[in-house]
């Protein structure tokens, strides 16, 4: 093959090919370069490679001229050849397209041609288009933050499951596998922690001659949610039945595609209150009737826990911002729904003076929960001071990493339970001074020695 052989073999290579004289001028380059470059041969032969694409002055942060030219002097110096990693570089775009740069992401390989002394006489430059790849690329980076995005919201979730007052766990199949369990409702079983992956009434089989698994079943095959209000189960702990009574809902677990998978319980212990509620049956009228109106208080507040199973919201830094507060909560604080992005005490500013900034500062600095039952809130409702009291819990709002980045209030209000026991009280000493004051002799005999 002659000269003119080999120059016609170079200009019509299918990669994109430059020859360099010491000087960095272009001696030749093939029709791929001059096509991925946007020039034609007659504009650039002879002229200085960094005068014919120079850096865009409008991105300051780009040195790709620097790093290219540092590699076409490392290929004078050590006589080898020099590849560099994915390098962004602005091509200029003829007056024809419009003039202006195109981004390109060049993979560059620079190699010495030798003459007879050993000497480096030219430097053939090799370059690969890889903008498609670095699109790729970034995409799937995209794709990485979102699902690491997703995967933090998930465990943030899981956290708050955990850490709540109420029990909750989700079974899936007919067999009522449990797959998620927090540690209220083990608590609640008595059987331990290791339950997941394990059919329910394998881990209580002491309820399998109860109504729960019909209930159970008829939800996972309908898809029809069941509410019940104490609720009596009996638990066998130590040998011993217990008997427990709960507010509890049954919800169909359902795929993204909307076919039942299994069912979920949300359950709110109320022992202390249905034999409260048992006790006071056999007194007065009266009473009865003031617990009429706590258990008519639960059913509604159950008929909301169908749309969110309790009244929580989210405060952000030390301002405690809100940035979530369910339809409950914004009922409770009677300020609207538009309270996002708002601190709590330019909701809430009647709190000032109460102690719950105070608990809710301590919990975000010191990553403690606060729990509080029948606590006094003074809330203005329309330009009125009201007192509503509730039972609540402030906990670490945390992030992915474990940082405290906020607190995560629950709330439930009990307001018509404590009214309802304070008239009992009352209705309690108007009774024993009636007595005190009864026109005939009046005595308290106990036991069978009739102490007084």
């Amino acid at each position: 093959m002659n000269t003119k052989d080999y120059i016609n073999m170079f200009e019509q290579s299918s990669e994109m090919l430059a020859l360099i004289d010491t000087k960095f001028n272009l001696v030749n380059v093939s029709n791929a370069f001059l096509k991925g470059t946007k020039t034609k041969r007659e504009n650039i032969i002879g002229k200085d490679i960094f005068n014919i694409f120079p850096s865009n002055p409008n991105d300051l942060e780009e040195n790709s001229e620097g790093k290219i030219r540092d590699s076409f002097n490392r290929v004078l110096k050590n006589k080898t050849h020099d590849t560099l990693p994915v390098v962004k570089y602005y091509i200029p775009k003829p007056e024809s397209e419009g003039g202006g740069y195109e981004l390109k992401y060049w993979q560059a390989t620079s190699s010495p041609i030798l003459d007879e002394n050993d000497n480096v006489k030219y430097i053939i430059h090799r370059t690969e288009d890889v903008i498609e790849n670095k699109i790729l690329i970034g995409q799937l980076e995209f794709d990485k933050k979102v699902l690491k995005l997703l995967e933090d919201s998930e465990k943030r979730h899981n956290m708050m499951l955990m850490k709540s007052p109420f029990g909750f766990a989700s079974f899936k199949g007919k067999d009522m596998v449990i797959t998620f369990a927090n540690d209220t409702i083990k608590e609640i079983w008595g059987k331990g922690n290791d339950v997941e992956g394990k059919p329910l009434f394998d881990v209580l089989p002491e309820l399998r001659d109860t109504p729960y698994p019909g209930l159970l079943g008829d939800v996972y095959t309908t898809g029809v949610p069941f509410q019940g209000n104490e609720i009596l189960a009996s638990f066998l702990s130590d040998g011993k039945i217990e008997d427990k009574y709960f507010n509890l809902v049954y919800q169909p677990y359902l795929k993204a595609d909307e076919t039942i998978l299994g069912v979920t319980v949300i359950a709110n212990e109320v022992t202390t209150q249905v034999i409260l509620k048992k006790a006071l049956d056999a007194k007065h009228e009266a009473e009865l009737k003031a617990l009429k109106k706590i258990e008519e208080s639960n059913n509604r507040y159950y008929m909301m826990l169908m749309e969110s199973p309790f009244a929580f919201s989210i405060m952000k830094g030390k301002d405690m911002v809100i940035t979530l507060a369910n339809s409950l909560m914004k009922e409770f604080w009677g300020k609207g729904t538009d309270v996002e992005g708002k601190t709590m005490l330019q909701v809430l500013p009647e709190l000032i003076d109460q102690p719950f900034p105070e608990m809710i500062e301590k919990v975000y600095t010191t990553g403690i929960p606060v729990y509080a039952n029948e606590i006094l809130a003074k809330l203005t409702y329309n330009g009125q001071l009201k007192q509503k009291y509730f039972n609540v819990v402030f906990q670490p709002y945390y992030e992915a990493d474990n940082s405290i980045s906020g607190v995560t209030q629950i709330a439930y209000d009990v307001t018509e339970m404590i009214l309802a026991r304070k008239k009992i009280e009352e209705s309690d000493k108007r009774y024993n001074l009636m007595l005190m004051h009864a026109p005939f002799t009046f005595v308290v005999l106990k036991g069978k020695d009739l102490v007084v």
